[in-house]
């Protein structure tokens, strides 16, 4: 029963994010401030773990040696959480074991509950592979002929690839659980179940889930890579900066230092754990591919390794925006932190040779408050927000155009016409994902106007005033002032602009940027 879950959910908190905690110092989280734009890639240099970003500087996870060495070649910082592994307790529900989240083996008995209570619907274990340390990698599929590959849609959600990230399973977990024990009395789960094959692999990275159990047994673990053994001193390679798709395309999307937190291993795919997905992934035809990470309350799709979109944006933007209608996160095709290469969601959607594409979403669950360890009160409401999309995505993989707004009719008339008795005719460009209907709006008093940016009568107006100082024509012009930063200003015509094929739009600027600045 979904109770069986949620009895062990409750739990936890903590900020952020990466490196395990010293004996010998605390680790802090601290804003690291870019002043100037040469600092800009100076900071990129460093490899920092980078847990938050804003207009003007970065928050990190670091110590107070590394925060001296920032300071020492010209980085202004501050401190905003002084020791993470106090504040971490500070927020913990103290009578449950990690903290409330679910150990590994907790992890993997409530699989195996949920597979021996409904094995009409829940295939046996999958055994993907062995870790580094040796430990198996399970995926379950949910399909009413669970053991049989049959020829329907399939979707893949996996999680805890960063071992860090504990809030991630419990999402899986809950909608594993929903999906098996409303199949009875729900048609729409029933719907889901009998016409799609749903696969999970709730913990990609078992050897760094569990080395946080060791290292915190009270749940505020911030170990991140895989447990590989780097022969100097150094352990872990980042899983989500090892997958072969442009591995390595430069040194900011990843790093080629073993001790950094995206260390991306010797070569595409050296991990044993990435190699396991990979195999696994191949060897199925994946419509739709969902990492689940934390934090940031984010949808994020590729490109990753430049921050540029893909030939499909108009679809990701659609399955992203009524993800985000569902979840109440953030849209956006970039990582608003940094770029990222050799990760899941280029390989998932760039690699179509050796497998098919696949529409590929990173989804960070949970706030800048709540961190890697989210207090237990934001347990249940956390893994709540994400359940519907996550069905969403379900229902959409055999037809991922359904999530789209419908194209526009491509009509058949003249753009303007002087007479009140007109045909209007047009044609449906779109067979895969028609529209219910259409407003057809007739405007009337066509005209052409030249504006001289003496007064706002044709706009309407936020954050502009008239300048005299500078103009093109006339006396005067629109003026947005010097600003502070991250200023927002803006002119929106009152009336409607007809568009023409052609037409182009000129106007005359002049601005002054802030020298080492603004870029």
């Amino acid at each position: 029963m979904s109770y069986r879950i949620l009895a062990t959910l409750i739990a936890i908190s903590i900020l952020f994010t990466t490196l395990a905690f010293s004996a010998n110092q605390n680790n802090i989280q601290a804003r690291v401030f870019i002043d100037a734009k040469p600092q800009l890639n100076q900071f990129y240099a460093q490899h920092l773990d980078v847990v938050n970003r804003n207009y003007n500087y970065f928050e990190i996870i670091t110590n107070q040696d590394e925060l001296n060495e920032l300071e020492a070649i010209g980085f202004r910082t501050e401190v905003v959480i002084d020791d993470l592994k106090k504040f971490i307790l500070s927020r913990y529900d103290k009578t449950r074991p990690m903290g409330g989240y679910m150990t590994l083996s907790e992890i993997n008995d409530a699989v195996d509950v949920i597979v021996a209570d409904h094995p009409d619907i829940v295939s046996a274990k999958v055994d993907l592979g062995q870790t580094i340390e040796g430990r198996t990698m399970w995926a379950v599929k949910i399909s009413d002929n669970p053991n049989v590959d049959e020829d329907e849609p399939e979707v893949l959600f996996t999680s805890a690839i960063h071992a860090r990230e504990v809030i991630t399973p419990l999402v899986l977990l809950n909608v594993m659980d929903s999906l098996t024990d409303k199949y009875a009395s729900v048609p729409y789960i029933q719907s889901l179940v009998d016409n799609y094959e749903t696969w999970f692999v709730p913990v990609v990275n078992p050897d760094g889930y569990y080395h946080n159990e060791v290292i915190a047994p009270g749940g505020y673990g911030m170990w991140r890579k895989n447990r590989r053994d780097n022969g100097d001193g150094t352990f872990g390679v980042d899983l989500n900066r090892n997958f072969g798709y442009l591995w390595g395309y430069d040194d900011i999307g990843s790093s080629p230092n073993t001790d950094d937190q995206t260390y991306r291993g010797t070569g595409p795919f050296s991990e044993p754990e990435t190699q396991n997905m990979r195999d696994f992934s191949i060897a199925h035809e994946f419509e739709i591919s969902v990492y689940y990470h934390s934090y940031s309350n984010l949808y994020l799709w590729p490109w990753s390794y430049n921050l540029t979109t893909t030939e499909d944006e108009d679809i990701f933007v659609g399955l992203g925006d009524s993800a985000c209608f569902l979840t109440g996160y953030t849209p956006n095709y970039i990582n608003p932190l940094y770029e990222a290469n050799g990760g899941t969601c280029d390989w998932y959607y760039g690699e179509q040779t050796l497998k098919n594409k696949s529409y590929s979403f990173v989804v960070e669950v949970g706030t800048y408050e709540d961190g890697f360890w989210p207090a237990t009160s934001r347990i249940v409401p956390l893994i709540n927000e994400n359940y519907l999309a996550t069905l969403f995505l379900i229902e959409v993989i055999d037809s991922v155009e359904q999530a789209m707004v419908p194209k526009p009719p491509a009509l058949i008339l003249e753009d303007t016409v002087d007479h009140s008795s007109y045909q209007v005719e047009w044609t449906h460009p779109d067979p895969f994902n028609p529209g219910v209907n259409y407003e057809l709006v007739e405007y009337s008093d066509y005209s052409q106007v030249t504006d001289p940016a003496d007064n706002f009568d044709n706009f309407i107006n936020n954050g502009f005033t008239l300048g005299y100082s500078r103009f093109h024509s006339d006396y005067s012009s629109f003026y947005s002032g010097m600003s502070t930063a991250n200023f927002s200003g803006y002119l929106t015509t009152r009336n409607p602009v007809l568009i023409k094929p052609g037409d182009i739009f000129r106007f005359w600027t002049f601005y002054r940027i802030e020298d080492d600045y603004d870029y």
